[in-house]
């Protein structure tokens, strides 16, 4: 794997966006298991005009085994 200042390096022609805070935290279910699951957006919220033009990020943590979890982070689904 190669690292570029802590992170992996961006393909040539994208963007990577990181989350900007957490907009909303709740219990889920993941393929018949309980889940956790996150909003995060790119940018922060303070109102209803930040939610424009602004990705909202999924992350779904769910315990697999003892010790171990599987996380998914999806921007969209389709």
């Amino acid at each position: 794997m190669k690292f570029s200042n802590g992170y992996w390096p961006a393909l040539e022609g994208y963007q990577v966006e990181k989350a900007g805070g957490l907009l909303d935290l709740g219990p889920t279910t993941d393929d018949g298991a309980t889940a956790l699951r996150a909003y995060a957006p790119v940018r922060p919220v303070t109102g209803r005009g930040d939610t424009l033009n602004n990705p909202l990020l999924t992350a779904t943590f769910t315990a697999v085994a003892d010790g171990g979890i599987k996380v998914s982070l999806v921007d969209r689904k389709s």
